[in-house]
């Protein structure tokens, strides 16, 4: 699914180092756009919010939740080396999960991993693997007037931790 090779992309490039910060600062935008409300207010369920958030997990078992936006703002400014998406798959939706919130409109949640690697000091590498949970709105519009079917991209929502692991 194109967004996800995007939100995928996105990541990769804000958590490089070797990247410029101005790019980084430019991909975190771009990867907003992506998610309900590019990354500001939002109303979901009735509730006003200051916008999707994300849970950042620890090998200590601590979770803490962030705005999206300031997780970006923070991975773009961040001290390790590189940040690397090794599997945003949206084959692996959880099908029990897809509920259907109006005529066109579902919600499911689909799952990736994360691994950051931080190898500082040149020698040694780091890496802690979060896998995730990710809402997805999804759209699908009847046929037009020639017959052919045609899908809004998802938009993705909260992200969740599930689990964090070292290697």
């Amino acid at each position: 699914m194109q967004n996800a090779d995007l939100v995928a992309e996105y990541f990769s490039v804000i958590g490089d180092r070797k990247t410029d910060l101005q790019t980084r600062i430019l991909y975190a935008k771009k990867c907003l756009s992506l998610f309900v409300g590019k990354g500001d207010t939002i109303v979901i369920d009735g509730t006003l919010r200051a916008g999707v958030m994300i849970e950042i997990s620890s090998l200590r078992g601590k979770t803490s939740k962030r705005l999206l936006k300031s997780y970006l703002n923070g991975l773009a400014n961040q001290r390790y080396n590189k940040v690397k998406i090794v599997s945003i798959d949206i084959a692996k939706i959880d099908y029990n999960s897809l509920k259907k919130v109006s005529d066109n409109k579902y919600v499911c949640k689909a799952f990736f991993e994360k691994i950051y690697v931080d190898n500082r000091d040149k020698i040694s590498a780091h890496q802690d693997l979060t896998k995730h949970e990710v809402i997805i709105t999804m759209e699908i519009n009847e046929a037009d007037r020639d017959g052919i079917e045609y899908h809004v991209p998802p938009v993705f929502g909260d992200i969740v931790a599930i689990e964090d692991s070292t290697k």
